[in-house]
């Protein structure tokens, strides 16, 4: 009997480490006004669109590196060489179309990445419903969009908000690396995804 060990980070974990480097924001925010900083306000409001355009970018990574994750798992299970070829192209093309990581686009990467339907139906749990999941996720894709494009968001952020609102995200990444990993048990009839 053998047994192999597969020992590669989930995406999960990562976008985890991720989310604790940029408390580090935060804790700028705190150390400014410990020291009774110049121009305070200004400098916080600078650390709260610094946070959320991270978020974003983390959990843009975190569902690129979901969707090569599954993939992977895939192209360890199914087929011959020609059918992983073909397979890897469609892969690599869904991968390259993807951009903004909206509901709707997530949604179509892992359709036609993965053929997993309705991804964001499973963002919903005891604690969190999946209309909260998906206002959240708006929400901070609008907020990076202003910030990007205007400088300044519709609602003030602050430490506060900014914090919920990945907390939220976290929720949302579990919830959806779990239903990933759940589908493809089941595609692939194993029990050791």
């Amino acid at each position: 009997m053998s047994i192999t060990l597969d020992l590669e980070y989930t995406p999960l974990h990562i976008f985890s480490k991720n989310l604790v480097k940029i408390k580090y924001i935060q804790h700028i925010q705190k150390d400014l006004t410990d020291c009774d900083a110049k121009k305070l306000e200004l400098k916080i409001h600078f650390l709260n669109q610094s946070y959320v355009f991270q978020l974003i970018a983390f959990w843009q990574v975190f569902i690129e590196d979901l969707a090569k994750y599954g993939f992977r798992k895939i192209e360890k299970s199914e087929g011959g060489r020609v059918l992983k070829a073909i397979a890897k192209n469609k892969f690599d093309e869904s991968l390259s179309k993807f951009n903004t990581p909206n509901t709707k686009n997530i949604d179509t990467l892992f359709k036609s990445a993965l053929g997993i339907n309705k991804i964001s139906d499973h963002w919903q749990s005891l604690e969190l419903t999946r209309s909260e999941a998906t206002t959240v996720l708006s929400e901070l894709l609008e907020a990076r969009h202003k910030i990007a494009h205007e400088g300044k968001t519709l609602t003030p952020l602050s430490y506060k908000n900014n914090f919920e609102k990945m907390e939220i995200l976290m929720k949302v990444a579990e919830l959806t690396e779990k239903a990933i990993l759940d589908e493809l048990k089941i595609a692939l009839q194993h029990d050791n995804i």
